[in-house]
């Protein structure tokens, strides 16, 4: 795709001597060593995504991108698409990737086109608990509970019981990226509110609370996040058929899928490798 140097530049990777490190794995309970994944040559490669963006950005021809944008309908007439936007605007063209994520307006416009009921994203069950803390920050705090630094350098990967809570440094090691996962399985087929947002703010006790019973080392890390936000995890049915006419689906529109090693991100691209 012509991005590898771009993306060098802006990705984050885990310094030296850890560079192969993918994840280390360790016990939620008492932060013990399990085992290390590696990844010979990649590491633990990740990027901010507005600073992925502003990659992308960069290669394509000046005026092509533009942000704030919502499709809300589009309508089909020959060999001519129309888009209609949220702020009242619309764009025509020969043929039109949706691309609009896992609520997408287009879906459903793609699947009647071929008699087929439109498809939801459904809820897994599980809740991811979000926030960024400053890699000093989280230092001190370690080293006032007498907990290992290195825990900071290297990317962690902590499991327990319906939960896991993963970091890695993001933006040149100076941030540290936290999500803390926990699956709610009392329910063989889990619902969310319809009327519920999928993010909403916590509070650091919520989210203390549901990790009760977990290790130093995690509670410590988690106690670093005074205002974490909950996301609540959905993914999308395998669709029948991604193409109408001139519409295609790609990306979250047309295989969302739980955000588990960065997979949605990457089909994305491939997605869009493939159709180009």
């Amino acid at each position: 795709m012509g991005l590898g140097e771009a993306y060098l530049q802006v990705a984050d990777r885990t310094s030296e001597p850890w560079e192969d490190v993918w994840f280390e794995w360790r016990r939620g309970s008492d932060a013990s060593y399990l085992g290390a994944t590696n990844a010979p040559g990649v590491g633990q490669s990740s990027v901010h995504r507005a600073d992925f963006i502003d990659a992308l950005v960069t290669h394509l021809p000046e005026g092509i991108a533009q942000f704030g944008k919502r499709a809300t309908q589009v309508k089909q007439q020959g060999d001519e698409v129309q888009v209609l936007f949220a702020d009242g605007t619309e764009c025509r063209c020969d043929l039109l990737i949706g691309a609009d994520g896992i609520k997408s307006a287009l879906r459903s416009h793609v699947l009647e086109g071929q008699g087929l009921a439109p498809q939801v994203p459904r809820f897994s069950g599980t809740c991811a608990y979000r926030g960024m803390v400053d890699s000093l920050h989280l230092r001190e705090a370690y080293r006032a509970h007498g907990i290992d630094e290195h825990l900071v350098d290297v990317p962690q990967m902590y499991l327990g019981l319906d939960g896991h809570i993963l970091t890695f440094p993001v933006r040149n090691g100076g941030i540290i990226n936290v999500v803390a996962f926990i699956s709610d399985r009392s329910e063989p087929k889990p619902t969310w509110p319809a009327d519920a947002p999928w993010v909403r703010e916590a509070s650091q006790r919520e989210m203390l609370d549901a990790f009760a019973g977990w290790g130093g080392a995690a509670r410590a890390l988690l106690e670093c996040i005074p205002a974490p936000t909950v996301w609540a995890l959905h993914d999308l049915a395998e669709l029948p058929g991604y193409v109408h006419g001139r519409v295609v689906l790609i990306g979250d529109a047309a295989h969302a899928m739980l955000p588990h090693q960065g997979t949605g991100a990457a089909q994305g691209l491939e997605d869009a490798y493939f159709l180009a």
